[in-house]
């Protein structure tokens, strides 16, 4: 398709609304245009937008449009200055934004950025950087880094951004140098005090035995069925819940030998 006038004209227009509205137009449809310069240049004068509004658009426009764009260099220099808006809303759009860490060409300076990013004073900053980081590990420069990243990020002082550090744990875990320590870290996390948290391990460890993550990289995967058991009589309603359904898929997708000893250990 043609990169409509209209939206061309939106981008360029003196009213902040209409330029974050072209800002969002361009990132969920620039992988339809036939020819995306146009819609590139306009892109890229909206990262430098005097609103953040328009900023917060073309931060997101750009990590979805990030490996259709025929600039990356540009665009990774657009986006590496969005890490460091003034605007909190900014920076957490561009921490999500780092997900598309694959397509970067600058892959040092953006895993700074990425590291920075997951210790920045505003906690959705953190939250956001923190699932990037979950994405972006198996193609980060440094993994012994990153893991001390994560550990850190699991202790954090608010709860969104431990529950965030619970799904990329799980989601990196075979990249994980100490798998003694991350396992430590998720069973610490089934007794973390806050509901949510408890919730979010619950789901993980379900999706974990789902996929059979928990036969090839757990130190002890009966450990981790002890503590799907043991969260289904939790005092939170909503982990008990969640724990239950784990447990439940737990085993279904355990094989018949593990089955029977797992079964026996959460019956004495």
């Amino acid at each position: 398709m043609d990169y409509p006038v209209q939206v061309h004209e939106k981008a360029q227009s003196p009213l902040s609304k209409e330029r974050g509205e072209a800002a969002w137009y361009i990132a969920i449809n620039i992988r339809r245009f036939d020819d995306v310069r146009i819609a590139w240049e306009d892109l890229h004068r909206l990262t430098q937008d005097k609103d953040k509004q328009v900023r917060r658009g073309a931060a997101y426009a750009l990590g979805w449009a990030f490996k259709d764009v025929p600039g990356k260099d540009e665009a990774w220099e657009d986006l590496h200055r969005l890490t460091q808006d003034k605007d909190k809303g900014v920076r957490r759009i561009a921490a999500s934004s780092l997900a598309v860490f694959d397509y970067i060409p600058g892959k040092d300076e953006a895993w700074e950025d990425l590291r920075r990013l997951t210790q920045d004073e505003d906690k959705g900053v953190r939250r956001n950087a923190t699932i990037a980081l979950g994405v972006a590990i198996a193609f980060v420069p440094g993994k012994d880094e990153a893991w001390e990243d994560l550990h850190r990020l699991t202790q954090d002082e608010d709860k969104r951004v431990r529950g965030s550090a619970v799904w990329a744990l799980i989601r990196v875990f075979s990249f994980v140098p100490d798998k003694d320590e991350a396992w430590e870290d998720l069973h610490r996390l089934t007794q973390d005090e806050e509901g949510s948290v408890r919730r979010d391990v619950a789901d993980a460890l379900g999706w974990a035995f789902a996929m059979g993550w928990a036969f090839k990289d757990v130190p002890d995967r009966y450990e981790a069925w002890e503590d799907l058991h043991r969260l289904t009589q939790d005092e939170d309603k909503g982990v008990r819940m969640r724990a239950a359904d784990a447990l439940e898929v737990a085993i279904a997708y355990m094989p018949g030998k593990d089955k029977t000893e797992g079964l026996q250990r959460l019956s004495r």
